[in-house]
């Protein structure tokens, strides 16, 4: 006796369902730390759709408006009603983010200016964002009106990293699509612009050609200046971080306390 057929269709997985769905998919709201990517160069980026059941799918990146582009990215499709409203109390309620309300266009022109920008630097978006970005995008990308915003820092390429180790890998690549000198780099975000000036940026030209022996020696007796450095939660979805300053001077045993005394941090 032959079996009977399952004529139940199969839900697609979430990437092909964003890639085949998402940009039908109507907008509901869109959010947009414009504080952070204006203060550090740096903010988050959420995209919301709702489904004709209620459902909503949704996208979310952390733009680099300095230099590196998108970030990182999440998507996450068909979320029932108390995961979305326990997404948006977390997203909403963190005192790291400022969200606002702004226009889908608002958001589209960030997101994919920050993209460009990174372009011309040789630095390309997170691996997720190849998914994610569908829910950016409009059946009529025509429609969207083109937004220009100023990108960089003080008219330049502005790399700001959380690690030597990062600074080491990247700079080739700047160095190869903008040349030496075309573009500034630090570790610390804070404290740049017209009033102040970066220390890191004034030193930078100068030691490109100097090799760092991955040693970080702190005396008793050298000059000590302010450092900010960027905390960060493991496995959290959107990205939860906090920027704190701290002595240049500040022993190692030392920043196990400073994670757990951080806001929010520690709890």
């Amino acid at each position: 006796m032959a079996k009977k057929k399952n004529n139940q269709p199969q839900q697609l997985s979430p990437e092909r369902f964003i890639r085949e769905r998402g940009r039908s998919i109507p907008v509901e709201v869109c959010y947009l730390d414009l504080d952070s990517i204006k203060e550090c160069g740096e903010g988050h980026a959420v995209i919301v759709r709702q489904h004709k059941g209620g459902k909503r799918t949704i996208g979310a990146f952390l733009i680099d408006a300095w230099c590196r582009g998108v970030r990182d990215a999440f998507y996450a499709d068909r979320l029932e009603e108390d995961e979305y409203r326990n997404f948006l109390d977390r997203l909403l309620g963190n005192p790291a983010m400022h969200m606002e309300e702004v226009p889908y266009e608002v958001l589209h022109n960030w997101v994919f200016g920050a993209l460009e920008y990174a372009a011309e630097a040789g630095i390309g978006p997170h691996e997720d964002f190849a998914v994610a970005k569908y829910l950016l995008e409009d059946d009529e990308d025509e429609r969207i009106p083109i937004i220009e915003y100023e990108f960089g820092l003080n008219g330049k390429h502005h790399l700001v990293c959380s690690s030597f180790q990062e600074l080491e890998r990247l700079k080739p690549v700047l160095d190869e699509h903008l040349g030496k000198g075309n573009y500034t780099w630090g570790t610390n975000p804070f404290g740049v612009g017209a009033d102040e000036e970066d220390d890191w940026d004034d030193a930078s030209d100068e030691d490109d050609d100097e090799e760092w022996d991955g040693v970080v020696d702190f005396r008793a007796d050298e000059e000590v200046f302010r450092l900010t450095l960027r905390i960060d939660l493991a496995n959290v979805k959107p990205p939860v971080w906090r920027k704190v300053e701290v002595p240049s001077n500040m022993l190692l045993d030392s920043f196990h306390e400073l994670g757990t005394d951080v806001d929010g941090l520690g709890e």
